[in-house]
């Protein structure tokens, strides 16, 4: 038996002998496996999250009876009471996050935090100072100023000596920067899937998800699927690191 279909990973027609067939290589099964397994992982991360909000609102109705009985409230008694935030900026975002999943420290004061969530950068320097850097509005893949950027699943991040910001952005493929005046553009990689060393917009990544700096300026990435570790210079050029593939 011959049946025409789409593999399910890199998108291309094949020839399958069984009608449970799902990718057209070994190569591209174990990616999808790989994929699913993820996908599993992210999933099963909200199930906790919601477990933890269930188990939080128990708590709460507790905390209810004890200041319902009271004659007077402090500002937090109060805020829980009515169900809303005690710290809340006007001209930013209060202090609830989209699965903040990444942090790091300004050189200047403040930290930066990832919303994998809500698509954003956030900067917190207090509690009643909180303000999106980037991103926020809508999921993809768009350069510009502030919230007029967008992402998709932001995944972790690192910070240089000058407080411009590099996210590894997993589900785009590519690495982004964010100058401390938020304008975002891509660094390196583009949004297709791949494995290719040079410079800029010329190269390919596969699922970047961990990032780091080093004092020099130079980004060290971690390819998960296509299993090395990629290097890149401040001017933007792309070397693989370590591993064969």
């Amino acid at each position: 038996m011959q049946i025409l279909k789409v593999c399910e990973y890199c998108k291309k027609d094949f020839i399958a002998k069984k009608t449970t067939s799902a990718s057209c290589s070994d190569n591209c099964a174990k990616r999808l496996y790989k994929d699913r397994k993820r996908d599993e992982k992210i999933k099963l991360t909200k199930v906790e999250t919601k477990s933890k909000k269930i188990l939080s609102i128990a708590i709460l109705e507790d905390e209810f009876k004890i200041i319902n009985a009271k004659q007077f409230l402090t500002l937090t008694e109060a805020a829980l009471l009515l169900n809303v935030s005690s710290y809340l900026n006007p001209t930013g975002p209060n202090t609830d996050y989209g699965l903040p999943c990444a942090i790091s420290k300004f050189p200047s004061g403040g930290l930066a935090i990832i919303e994998v969530n809500s698509n954003a950068i956030t900067k917190f320097v207090a509690p009643n100072n909180v303000n999106i850097i980037a991103g926020g509005n809508q999921s993809g893949l768009i350069n510009g100023v502030g919230t007029a950027a967008s992402f998709y699943r932001p995944i972790d991040f690192a910070v240089d000596v000058v407080g411009n910001i590099y996210i590894a952005h997993a589900e785009n493929l590519c690495i982004r920067e964010i100058t401390p005046g938020g304008v975002v553009t891509t660094f390196a990689g583009t949004p297709n899937r791949g494995y290719e060393d040079g410079i800029g917009t010329n190269v390919k990544f596969n699922r970047p998800f961990g990032i780091d700096i080093d004092a020099n300026g130079f980004l060290y990435v971690t390819d998960y699927l296509n299993n090395r570790i990629r290097k890149i210079s401040p001017a933007g050029l792309v070397t693989t690191f370590g591993g064969t593939g």
